[in-house]
Formats: structure tokens, sequence, C-alpha cells
């Protein structure tokens, strides 16, 4: 494993336990810690049960500055976002996977300000100088601007769509085969959508946020007509059938997995912000 580098003084961190860093503290005694050998006082901790550095080593200042950019600056800009006025989240649940969301949008946010990748853009990593950009980068900032900026980023603007096909029709009651406009969207699949869409790309992010994952293996007794369908328990209504990702608030349409972030996500977008169906896509029939 790597270690950690000191932001202060540049050198490599040692490998130690909380019984060197808090003599005092017995319960702390065998937690692994990283400690720095050149700078008195700095070290970081470890993620729960791992050896894995949570940042990188800070003294008492660095360590003050890290913890007011999180308390005043960072973490109310996303734990808020549920009562920001941006969404209308119906429960708890939908709150929650709100303030997740909104927690990967201020980061990516607070990293093109810093000029560093996403992966570079976490609090205790950053340096004495870094936390004082944060500052004012942050300063002044509504999770509306974030949310708006996290819409305009080049980074999120889609490539012209290839056509899609949709899949085959359904036939309708005569035997024929026919393509049916889907009616508008209610106010319930538009809020629906909005919840899904934050579901997703919270999923996208973060593995956890996926849920407990549940696969039925379908056979029909014909060669190449058995389905693995998949299906979990945090993102409602997305479906993955031998491959093909489908969602119940866009019929007719498939998607691969490469296509969830730049496509799915972005449809259901359009159907909770603008009422806009990525298609006219076929109907099961009466």
């Amino acid at each position: 494993m790597m270690p950690p580098f000191c932001p202060a003084c540049g050198v490599a961190a040692r490998l130690t336990n909380g019984a060197e860093v808090y003599p005092n503290c017995r319960e702390l005694a065998d937690r692994p810690i990283w400690k720095c050998e050149v700078c008195p006082d700095a070290y970081v901790g470890c993620h729960q049960g791992t050896k894995e550095p949570l940042g990188t080593p800070a003294g008492p200042e660095l360590r003050k500055a890290r913890i007011i950019l999180h308390r005043d600056m960072v973490d109310p800009l996303w734990q808020e976002a549920d009562r920001s006025g941006e969404y209308h989240p119906e429960n708890e649940s939908a709150r929650k996977l709100i303030r997740h969301a909104a927690r990967g949008r201020v980061y990516a946010y607070l990293a093109a300000g810093l000029d560093l990748t996403r992966d570079e853009c976490h609090v205790a990593m950053f340096s004495l100088e870094q936390c004082r950009e944060a500052w004012h980068c942050l300063r002044g900032v509504t999770y509306a601007d974030v949310r708006r900026w996290a819409k305009a980023r080049p980074e999120v603007e889609k490539k012209p769509k290839k056509p899609k096909k949709p899949k085959a029709d359904v036939p309708v009651k005569r035997g024929g085969r026919r393509n049916l406009e889907l009616p508008e969207p209610t106010e319930a699949e538009r809020g629906a959508a909005a919840i899904a869409a934050l579901a997703l790309r919270a999923a996208l992010s973060y593995p956890e946020a996926w849920g407990q994952q549940s696969t039925i293996h379908i056979d029909y007794s014909r060669p190449r007509r058995a389905e693995w369908v998949t299906t979990w328990s945090e993102l409602p209504g997305l479906t993955c059938i031998n491959g093909a990702y489908l969602h119940d608030l866009l019929p007719g349409w498939q998607y691969t997995r490469a296509e969830l972030e730049l496509e799915m996500a972005p449809d259901l977008e359009a159907l909770a912000e603008h009422g806009i169906r990525p298609t006219v896509a076929t109907s099961k029939a009466a």
C-alpha cells in the first residue's frame, strides 16, 4: 500500500497505531494511524477496519482548517439540498437520495474550481492553501448555483444521440402491430423521474447506493429464450434483462451499461424537468 504524503513537508508517513498518537486514550490504542516523521503532531486515521488512510497527515492548524471547511462550507451545501427549494421530496428516503447525489455535485463543483480531478478533491487531502482556496471558491455559493453548473458543465454534455431502436412492437388486439404515442407525463410521473434520476446518478458514483441486488432466472423451456432478470432495492423501476437496462418510466427503450450515465439519467431528468419523453415508444395493447 502506498503511504500518504504529508502536504506540509512532502515526506511519506509511517504506519503506527493509536498507542503512539493518543497515549492517554486506551480505547484508540489499536487503531492504525499514519504519522508524519517530520512534522510534529501531523497524522491521519484510516478507514474503519482497514489500513487505508482517510487522507493525508495534518497538524493542528491544518486539522482545524479542514474541520471548519467541512462544517461551514462543504457539508451545508449538500446536507441541505433537499430543503433548497430545488426539489420536492415526498419522504425521507427521497430526501436521502437527493442529499447523496448533491454531495457528488458539490465535490465536482469544488474540484472544477480548484482545478483538481474528482478523485483528488477530498477535504481530508487538502493542504492549508487548498483549504483557503476552497473557502473562497464556495463563499456565497448556494446549492442552486451548484445544480445549474452541473447541468451546464461540458463534462456532462452529451454528444448527439444515435437514433435508438425501440423494442419490438407489442401486438394489438387484432393481431396487427403499431406504435402508439404515450400520453403526456403526469406530475406524479415527473416527480418519480426526478427521484429516479437522482438515485441513478448516486448509484453510478457510489456502488453501495444500488442497494441489494436480486437476480432471477426465467426458463421458457425453449432454446435461447431464457432470461436473467436483475433488480436493485434502492433503484425501483430499473431492471436489467440479459444485459439490457430498462426503466419503468422510459417504456420502450433499452440502454447499455455505458448509456446509464450518458443517456438514461439525462432522459429521466428531461422527463422530470421538462415533461419530455425520449421518444414515441410502444404501448401495451389494451
